[in-house]
């Protein structure tokens, strides 16, 4: 194994580790839905250094073009507007990365999983940004 392939191993197994203490705190069989989506938050929060992330919004582009709810979505700099960490209306060109959540994933959350990671794929951002 290469110097590289050992040094990826051991952050993805303290990843993990990290992830798992944060759902251990949470075990509670009530703890489903929003609760999973702040863990998630908290943990990219945590492990990326990413300022912002919203629960529960929609992204729209500049033609209009509208995605469906996301669970969790991380926001860059160009993100001009901040009202609150859910429920937000965003600007396609100030999101770095969506994330769909689900507790126990049946093939009917897949499809819908699917189709709401389809609906942001979809969305047009102007030529020269990411």
């Amino acid at each position: 194994m290469g110097v590289l392939e050992e040094y990826w191993g051991r952050l993805e197994h303290g990843l993990a580790a990290q992830f798992e203490a944060e759902r251990a705190a949470h075990r509670d069989s009530s703890v489903k839905g929003t609760a999973n989506e702040d863990i998630l938050s908290r943990f990219l929060s945590q492990q990326t250094g990413a300022r912002r992330i919203a629960a529960r919004s929609e992204i729209i582009d500049h033609l209009g073009g509208r995605s469906d709810e996301v669970d969790v979505v991380v926001l860059n700099d160009s993100q001009p507007f901040w009202t609150g960490e859910s429920g937000q209306l965003l600007i396609a060109e100030g999101v770095d990365a969506v994330y769909q959540v689900k507790a126990r994933l049946t093939s009917s959350e897949l499809r819908r999983a699917i189709k709401n990671a389809k609906s942001v794929k979809n969305l047009l951002r102007p030529a020269g940004w990411k």
